[in-house]
């Protein structure tokens, strides 16, 4: 849930110079979760040796917030008369607050810029973008280059957070502390061969880095690889794609 603030809108292959920014600010409650456990509302009925009964209401409940803001920014430079244009595209999001409350009076924590087994098992980065740049070629040709960007995210137990410290192994890991930045390098090229004719070819993850390694008992997931699906798991890719229509 979240509506644009700005919004510049570019003319229609006008051929100009041109700058779109889109800010959306997402303050959601993306789940103000009532879970009813035993619900007809709750209700179950015990016995007393005595006769009768007692009506006995159970009601877990819980509440969950996430806020920040999602950045998109498009830009256009003509270049000299025969080289066509350079375009750039910018799709970022920042995490301000991930936070939980497991239940009533609970003690909340915040997950923004934290991973691990509390956090769901998954990394938050308060940061993370692509960030394209494209040479658009008059020979029907366009060249782009992309930057991957995960800002780095640290491990739950070692968080000072009352809800979160020590929680999956009991005292600070010195080993585990953190996740570092990640970069990524992709490289693709389209080319319009004819009006039926297209041909496409790249490369992701051009410098074939490596996923973080980690526990799998600190992740959640049992089972599958010792990382987060967030980061690139098989390493460099190199695709080729023909398209004819007839």
């Amino acid at each position: 849930m979240g509506t644009p603030e700005t919004h510049h809108a570019h003319p229609g292959h006008s051929g100009h110079r041109w700058l779109d920014i889109v800010l959306v600010v997402s303050a959601m409650f993306v789940s103000v979760i009532s879970l009813f456990v035993a619900l007809e509302h709750g209700r179950t009925m015990q016995r007393m040796a005595g006769g009768g009964y007692i009506m006995q209401t159970d009601v877990n409940t819980g509440a969950a917030l996430v806020s920040g803001i999602d950045v998109q920014a498009n830009y256009r430079q003509p270049l000299p008369r025969g080289w066509g244009a350079l375009t750039a595209s910018l799709n970022g999001s920042w995490l301000q607050r991930k936070s939980s409350t497991p239940y009533e009076s609970a003690p909340s924590y915040d997950c923004a810029g934290l991973f691990g087994p509390t956090c769901n098992g998954s990394v938050n980065p308060t940061w993370r973008h692509n960030l394209r740049v494209t040479w658009e070629m008059p020979w029907r040709l366009q060249l782009s280059a992309q930057w991957r960007f995960i800002a780095r995210a640290c491990f739950d137990n070692n968080s000072p957070q009352i809800a979160l410290q020590n929680q999956e192994i009991g005292f600070f890991d010195p080993v585990l502390t953190h996740i570092p930045n990640y970069s990524y390098l992709d490289l693709a090229a389209h080319w319009r061969v004819t009006q039926h004719v297209q041909v496409r070819a790249g490369v992701n993850n051009v410098l074939d880095k490596d996923p973080p390694f980690l526990p799998s008992v600190d992740i959640n997931t049992a089972g599958s690889l010792n990382t987060l699906p967030a980061y690139d798991i098989v390493g460099r890719e190199v695709y080729l794609a023909l398209r004819a229509t007839f």
